[in-house]
């Protein structure tokens, strides 16, 4: 399978080798933004070797998952760290893992390896996977996965002394300590560039869920509420990407990943303060634009014409 941007490090006896797994196919893999941050984030340490896992070939007798970088086992990894979008995908967390011949209960793994889920699924309620993750991560990329790096490198050889110094009020339930603890859910403060990666995974042979693009986050978070939007709920603190930031991403992106086409990345487009800024800029510099959810009230003739100049043919209106 050929590839555009996929990191392959050498590593070291002693570095800490990271099973990246998306509970799903390669296509839904790769157009998930949360998975390419985390993916070019781990690998961003010098310490640590991120390589990827999904439901490719998980069919039949289960043949034992192997990376898609170096073909490495899954139970040869050091931790294994799933990025869980979707209720339905927690089965095949466990296809994985037996799949691996890891065992899917916690408490028979004794944190060799360590198990962690993230995602929007885990974040709204971990409680279906508990008793399978060493670690379920009630919080953003941006201040979890710096303490779960840190950590581990001080306690490696001690996965009780690892679970131990994870804090709750830092975004963290262990689940083997039981659900008395208050856990805080983790936000970013701020949505900042250098965890947004520019060079993004892109599979010259397949077709991405959303085709082929550049994801660009414009915002995060949503003040809406609208009772039918898990997202909206679970990061109800909204957030903007500035301009300038969108921009460099969206313009060094379609060289590095050699596409034209910008996927942006929202739960409603047009409540960016610099939306239609965003549109009129992008099409200057001869990109196409993909559009997500909008709101019937944010949409105005202007907004509209910028669209259709983007390139976008179709709306979705919720």
């Amino acid at each position: 399978m050929r590839e555009l941007n996929v990191i392959r490090k050498r590593g070291k006896p002693e570095t800490v080798k990271v099973a990246l797994a998306y509970p799903s196919t390669y296509e839904v893999a790769v157009s998930s933004l949360a998975y390419q941050m985390l993916y070019y984030y781990i690998n961003s340490w010098r310490e640590y070797i991120a390589e990827r896992f999904n439901t490719e070939n998980l069919r039949g007798h289960h043949p034992s998952p192997i990376s898609i970088e170096t073909g490495t086992p899954m139970k040869k990894f050091d931790m294994i760290v799933f990025s869980v979008h979707y209720e339905p995908d927690y089965v095949n967390i466990l296809r994985l893992l037996l799949a691996a011949e890891i065992p899917p209960y916690a408490a028979d793994r004794k944190g060799k390896p360590v198990v962690i889920a993230g995602g929007p699924a885990v974040i709204s309620n971990p409680e279906p996977m508990a008793k399978f993750l060493d670690v379920a991560v009630i919080g953003e990329i941006e201040t979890t996965m710096p303490i779960i790096l840190e950590n581990f490198l001080e306690s490696r050889d001690n996965p009780q002394d690892f679970l131990d110094s994870l804090n709750p009020t830092q975004g963290f339930y262990i689940p083997a300590r039981g659900t008395e603890e208050k856990v805080k859910m983790s936000y970013a403060p701020k949505l900042e560039k250098r965890f947004h990666p520019t060079a993004q995974i892109q599979p010259l042979d397949r077709e991405p869920a959303w085709g082929r693009g550049t994801l660009v986050e414009v915002s995060r978070g949503c003040f809406r509420g609208c009772a039918f939007c898990l997202e909206g709920h679970i990061f109800s603190y909204y957030r903007e990407r500035p301009l300038k930031d969108i921009l460099e991403i969206a313009v060094e992106g379609s060289l590095f990943n050699q596409t034209k086409r910008i996927i942006t990345v929202s739960l409603s487009f047009f409540d960016h303060s610099k939306a239609k800024e965003i549109l009129g800029q992008l099409i200057d510099e001869g990109l196409e634009v993909s559009i997500p959810s909008l709101r019937a009230e944010t949409l105005d003739e202007e907004a509209l014409q910028l669209i259709y100049e983007a390139g976008q043919r179709s709306l979705t209106i919720a």
